[in-house]
């Protein structure tokens, strides 16, 4: 939401840009308060002017293609219908001998929703290792991680040394990673190459019809559609899951209304940054952009500066999580037909140091010297467009860095020279410097 100092700020550099510079608003008690005047009046009517939009679209729009309109026209497309999007999930299949299952075969459960087959697969025997088996109170305890198996499978155990835990045992899920069978004996635990083995295939199922109501966990079998001839039973895992209904009108309409209630300001590179380290961990950040009639390219490059002068990335859930609700505060769409916005870490370029006649070339100098460099490298802005020659990593600059350098007795450090080397691959605005190796010669 564009509060008073915002719009303030907008008339000081309006007024500021417009003179050419030769008034400033802050300089001038005349123009500061009729700066301040016309920013609370220009906010006043904005919101008068939401209100009145809100109230007007809340008791105009009832049909939904009408609804699809506006959205269109006001919000440039932003703003869209959710459709319904199609469950699915896989299922094994089990037959005695070598089956195609083409790609577009149809199952049906036992309420009549109908699955389709998305790849073609042919059954066979399908053997897989098991992490260990244990004897616990009369039951062999199996891990697998992540095995994806379900309840009342018949599975052929083989490969235990102690025998009497081999054969085709009927399965019972514990957990994701645990299965269980009968197994009479004493508490021990199995030993040997220990294997899984079923004479069948999975197959990836998606729905015919996008709706959340196909949304299944069944533990019968289904049937199938096609006319193939198939002995056996079909037995799902972890069911049949995702999809979801279309979005109500109510729903489209409200974010629609929400969009249109909003301030859209796309603000400027030094309000975005300024922004990011206030809601994110992220204490590097750099904004740059591209901008021409259709499209502003926005690029936020953001990461957490740690101890020791050392960066640490985000996770790709994280910057999505910044992108979404970056977009979400700041309203990027006024004035402009698209907006292409990408939140990322920086690709880091070592800078390499060579050190001619350190003097005293100790290790708690050597060190003393390192960590100068680095803080220095890591405070350094994204070098693309702004400074092409590099002037900061030249061998002057190190060179003066170095002698900012102190141990703990105060010592300064003597050399010959001081080389860097690596400036070169810092061609992208997206790449950062950071300390490579310092070798002393």
């Amino acid at each position: 939401m564009t509060t008073i100092q915002d719009r303030y700020n907008q008339i000081k550099s309006s007024v500021y840009s417009n003179t050419e510079g030769q008034l400033e608003v802050e300089k001038d008690p005349f123009a500061r308060g009729f700066v301040k005047a016309l920013a609370e009046m220009s906010f006043d009517l904005e919101n008068l002017s939401i209100d009145s939009v809100a109230q007007s679209f809340s008791r105009s729009v009832t049909d939904e293609a009408f609804l699809k309109a506006i959205a269109f026209d006001k919000t440039r497309n932003q703003i869209r219908q959710e459709e319904a999007t199609v469950s699915n999930g896989e299922i094994i299949v089990i037959s005695d001998t070598s089956l195609d299952i083409p790609s577009g075969t149809q199952f049906i459960t036992s309420d009549g929703e109908i699955y389709d087959n998305q790849i073609t697969r042919t059954t066979n025997t399908q053997t897989f290792l098991i992490t260990s088996v244990s004897r616990v109170s009369n039951e062999a305890i199996c891990v697998l991680e992540n095995h994806n198996l379900p309840t009342n499978f018949d599975l052929t155990i083989a490969g235990i040394n102690e025998a009497d835990f081999n054969g085709v045992q009927t399965i019972e899920v514990v957990d994701k990673d645990t299965f269980k069978y009968p197994s009479t004996g004493p508490d021990i635990a199995a030993t040997g190459t220990i294997t899984g083995s079923y004479f069948g295939s999975r197959l990836d199922l998606q729905s015919e019809n996008a709706s959340s109501a196909v949304n299944k966990t069944f533990t019968e079998s289904i049937e199938i559609s096609d006319a193939i001839d198939l002995t056996g039973s079909f037995i799902t895992f972890n069911g049949i899951i995702g999809g979801t209904d279309k979005e109500s009108f109510d729903d489209f309409k409200a974010r629609v209304e929400e969009f249109l209630g909003s301030p859209q300001n796309k603000g400027n590179l030094l309000q975005h940054r300024s922004w990011v380290k206030q809601n994110t961990e992220a204490n590097y950040v750099y904004f740059y952009q591209d901008e021409d009639d259709i499209n502003i390219l926005l690029y936020g490059i953001v990461s957490k500066l740690g101890d020791d002068f050392n960066f640490t990335s985000f996770t790709n859930d994280e910057l999505t999580a910044i992108k979404n609700q970056f977009i979400a505060d700041n309203q990027l769409l006024l004035g402009v037909n698209g907006l292409n916005l990408t939140f990322a870490n920086p690709s880091f370029v070592n800078i390499d140091i060579n050190v001619i006649d350190l003097s005293p070339n100790t290790i708690e100098m050597q060190d003393a010297v390192r960590l100068v460099i680095k803080e220095y490298l890591a405070k350094l802005p994204i070098k693309f467009f702004l400074t092409p020659t590099l002037v900061e990593l030249s061998n002057s600059e190190i060179e003066s860095i170095m002698k900012l350098t102190r141990d703990s007795n105060g010592t300064v450090p003597s050399f010959t020279s001081a080389t860097a080397t690596g400036g070169g691959g810092l061609d992208a605005g997206s790449k950062k410097t950071i300390l490579g190796t310092i070798t002393y010669g």
